[in-house]
C-alpha cells in the first residue's frame, strides 16, 4: 500500500514513528491519541493509466495533528504544521528511488508531487487541536505480469 511506503520511508528519515513501540503516525486512520500525530490515506489517482506499462498514479493524503492551541502559548499550534512542512519537504521531489525495500509495501518511485505549495489548515478537531493537510500525487513503478 502506498501510504504505509510514504509512512515507513518517513520513519526511516525520523519525521514520523510508524510501526514500532512509541508510534505516532497512522495509516488510513487518526486516532484520538497520541495528541501529536500523522496519519496517511490512499486517495483517488490519476484517473486513466495505460494498462500496457507497470506505471501507476496514486495519491496520497497525509493528515497532521498539532498540540492544543493555547492563548499562553501560541506557538504550541505552529507544531502541527511545522510538521506538516517537514513532511512536504521530504516527500516533494522524491524520485528514482524503492522504498519500504524488503516489505509487502515496497514500491520504486519515479516521482512524488506535492499537490500544493504549502499545508492547508483544515481547522481544528473537536478538540482544538489544530489540524494541517499535505496531499501528493505519485507515479510508481509496478509492474505485473500482464503490465511488464
Amino acid at each position: 500500500m502506498i501510504s504505509s511506503a510514504l509512512l515507513q520511508y518517513l520513519d526511516s528519515i525520523g519525521i514520523v514513528v510508524y510501526g514500532r513501540t512509541g508510534n505516532d503516525a497512522f495509516l488510513e486512520d487518526l486516532p484520538d491519541q497520541p495528541v501529536a500525530a500523522v496519519a496517511a490515506f490512499t486517495r483517488p489517482g490519476g484517473a486513466d493509466t495505460d494498462g500496457g506499462h507497470g506505471y501507476d498514479e496514486p495519491a496520497v493524503q497525509f493528515l497532521v495533528r498539532g498540540n492544543k492551541a493555547n492563548p499562553a502559548t501560541p506557538g504550541r499550534a505552529r507544531a502541527g504544521y511545522t510538521r506538516a512542512v517537514a513532511i512536504r519537504d521530504a516527500l516533494h521531489g522524491l524520485s528514482g528511488v524503492t522504498i519500504a525495500e524488503g516489505t509487502d509495501d515496497e514500491v520504486y518511485v519515479v516521482q512524488c508531487l506535492a499537490t500544493q505549495s504549502e499545508p492547508t489548515n483544515i481547522g481544528d478537531d473537536p478538540d482544538d487541536r489544530p489540524r494541517w493537510s499535505v496531499p501528493f500525487r505519485l507515479e510508481v513503478y509496478r509492474p505485473t505480469a500482464l503490465r511488464p
